[in-house]
């Protein structure tokens, strides 16, 4: 079984134990997501990185000018960059740390990035 790390009531481990076998990748990937969204609700838990300013640029340019961004992430949740095609919307303020909202063409959907673990803008690529 995979081990999320901040899972540390018995409870929440039990019942996390019962569904994970049951749930596909896609899935499994959206609760890990999930998880990497709300952790920076606890700054024991995880500090945020300073997001480069060159980053935050070229993301708001790419929202203004509709293009799509190749971008180096990494998912803190499991301690892995990935390579990932996204069509930013829109950069959200939160408590936590800011966000960026996008369509990710890896998985598909709309995801939530957040902007201190986008490690490097890769390509800027036109609007679909």
């Amino acid at each position: 079984m995979e081990e999320i790390d901040v899972i540390d009531d018995p409870i929440v481990k039990r019942i996390w134990e019962k569904i994970h076998s049951e749930l596909d990748e896609e899935a499994l990937e959206e609760i890990e997501e999930h998880v990497d969204h709300h952790l920076g609700e606890n700054e024991d838990e995880y500090e945020h990185d300073e997001i480069d300013p060159e980053i935050y640029r070229t993301l708001e340019k790419a929202l203004i000018e509709g293009h799509r961004l190749r971008i180096q992430y990494y998912a803190h949740s499991k301690d892995e960059t990935t390579e990932r095609v996204i069509q930013p919307y829109e950069i959200i303020d939160e408590p936590n740390g800011p966000y960026l909202s996008a369509f990710c063409e890896l998985r598909n959907a709309d995801r939530v990035f957040r902007l201190d673990a986008i490690e490097k803008i890769l390509e800027v690529l036109p609007p679909e």
